[in-house]
């Protein structure tokens, strides 16, 4: 796990910076005919390294995510420094991270984006046949040929590849399963409107997707605004080829294929069919967000014992606290379970963080926290009514043990960063059951 997130991180680092270095040599109008040496380019990645550290260290102060500083030492080299973002922090969360991508935890079977977007793909390739000329499957079939591309011709594992558009047209179409022969041209068409579109246009890096607004300083803290960059369109062309590396090509394939999966386009694209689709997966993960997690807690408590989206005014008619998502009585241990389902975007910048940190988090107006704490109290206050109402057998006098779980279909640093002062436990779907079998059962 130490060394998954060790690796981690090193990856993200480093390709944050190539990624950036690559988008403004394409995007440069200037050329020349010389030819960086070694050391050019690592004065140029440590340039960047610097200029990404602060530009981000600017963002996480100006959208109040922490508290920190810059120190520059003797012989000027800056250091910047966060209160809650610090090393043990980081590296513990990088380490629960790990463990759920090393599925040591998690089950795939509760992964619910997978199998809710496997119920819509005939729809959404029907949309985006529409919207885009190429289907969704297409345009991972074609992502998966090029980053196996030295397993597919059988050649030596290169830093990056290089053929032209209509030898990968021909070899992309010989990997497709029960291909009709009449239906060839028409399928190398889709393929090659696949191929333009994962390509970087240089004029329009810097461009919004509107196509008319130029915003050169947005890279990062806006990434939906920006339609043409690497990590969703790997392509490069150089002269008469395509040039891509199986890196950048497998990271976009994630990127579309997860941000898809949970009913979200990785940018602002205009294409209202897709969208309208994708808004349907999303609705319907939120609703059976709180199913798969009542199913969770079915397999090793009985159904008498597991409610789903109870209404406590059927306790108190005089009091709307909301409704208890899932709630899970456990006898023998005089104990219940209030379980609080919530679907977050997955925030890929600060300005995702800030919104997600005050839609969960925030104390002065209401929030998922908030709401949730009235539920508390409330099931404190009429725990033996509960008990009652439902026909629980009442095992002490004492006060029972109240647990609050939120669980999220996927849990990320905001979770965790916000919630270590918390009596709420953050828990990821997939790792429900986990969470179940060392906390609720007698070992």
């Amino acid at each position: 796990q130490t060394e998954a997130y060790h690796l981690q991180k090193e990856f993200n680092k480093h390709s944050s910076n190539y990624r950036f270095l690559i988008e403004r040599v394409v995007a440069n109008t200037v050329s020349g005919d010389q030819i960086p040496t070694h050391e050019d380019i690592k004065y140029a990645v440590a340039y960047t390294t610097w200029l990404l550290t602060l530009y981000t260290s600017s963002d996480i102060l100006h959208h109040g995510l922490d508290v920190g500083g810059i120190e520059i030492c003797n012989e000027y080299i800056p250091n910047v420094f966060y209160t809650l973002m610090n090393g043990d922090f980081d590296q513990q969360f990088g380490r629960e991270v790990a463990t759920y991508q090393l599925g040591i935890t998690t089950n795939d079977k509760d992964n619910l984006s997978v199998q809710i977007a496997s119920e819509y793909l005939p729809r959404i390739n029907d949309a985006f046949m529409q919207d885009t000329g190429f289907s969704f499957t297409r345009l991972l079939q074609v992502h998966d040929v090029l980053f196996g591309w030295a397993a597919v011709n059988d050649t030596e594992m290169a830093n990056s590849y290089s053929e032209s558009v209509e030898t990968i047209i021909d070899i992309c179409f010989s990997q497709l399963p029960n291909i009709e022969i009449n239906s060839s041209l028409q399928i190398k068409a889709e393929i090659r409107k696949v191929l333009a579109f994962l390509t970087l246009q240089p004029t329009k890096i810097f461009l919004k997707p509107d196509g008319i607004t130029e915003e050169s300083s947005i890279f990062i803290s806006e990434y939906r605004k920006r339609d043409h960059r690497i990590n969703i369109r790997p392509l490069i062309q150089v002269d008469d080829k395509l040039m891509w590396s199986a890196g950048c090509v497998y990271r976009s394939f994630k990127i579309w294929q997860d941000r898809v999966g949970e009913g979200w386009l990785p940018a602002e694209f205009p294409w209202p069919n897709v969208s309208k689709v994708l808004k349907t997966i999303k609705t319907n993960i939120e609703n059976e967000l709180e199913v798969a997690a009542y199913q969770i807690f079915l397999r090793y408590f009985d159904k008498s014992l597991c409610v789903l989206n109870f209404d406590p005014r059927k306790i108190n008619k005089k009091e709307n606290v909301g409704d208890y998502d899932v709630l899970v009585y456990i006898p023998q241990q005089n104990t219940w379970v209030m379980v609080e389902c919530k679907f977050n975007q997955t925030p890929f910048c600060m300005k995702d963080m800030k919104r997600l940190r005050e839609e969960i988090f925030a104390t002065e107006k209401p929030s998922h926290i908030t709401k949730i704490m009235k539920r508390y109290e409330f099931i404190k206050q009429y725990h033996q009514k509960f008990a009652k109402f439902f026909g629980y057998p009442v095992t002490s006098d004492e006060s029972p043990i109240i647990k609050t779980l939120y669980v999220a279909k996927s849990i990320n640093w905001v979770h965790r960063g916000y919630s270590r002062d918390s009596n709420i436990e953050f828990v990821q779907l997939d790792n429900l059951d986990y969470w179940i079998r060392e906390n609720l059962l007698e070992k």
